[in-house]
């Protein structure tokens, strides 16, 4: 019974995923090492190619959503990537 629940859930959950326009990797999808935060993204994937912003409310947690963008460049740039954009704008920051 609970096993049926939980395959209920996960088809829903990609149902919701298809409506809301996500389109997964054709090949699966890259993981670069980002850990938990991977983990946060559908199919664990981190999702590239794509515009990612955090905003923040104070000047403390800019300074922290920059820790995790440095964090975030590390990694991708290490395996070749590159960043087409990164704008800052008040408590804004947008990663292109």
């Amino acid at each position: 019974m609970a096993g049926e629940k939980q395959a209920i859930i996960n088809k829903l959950r990609q149902d919701i995923l298809a409506w809301e326009g996500f389109k997964p990797a054709a090949t699966g999808g890259a993981h670069f090492g980002l850990g938990p935060l991977e983990a946060a993204f559908p199919n664990k994937v981190f999702p590239t190619g794509a515009i990612h912003e955090f905003i923040s409310g104070r000047p403390v947690e800019t300074a922290a959503c920059g820790g995790i963008i440095a964090g975030i460049l590390r990694v991708l740039l290490e395996k070749g990537g590159f960043v087409y954009g990164l704008v800052i704008r008040g408590g804004s920051i947008r990663l292109r």
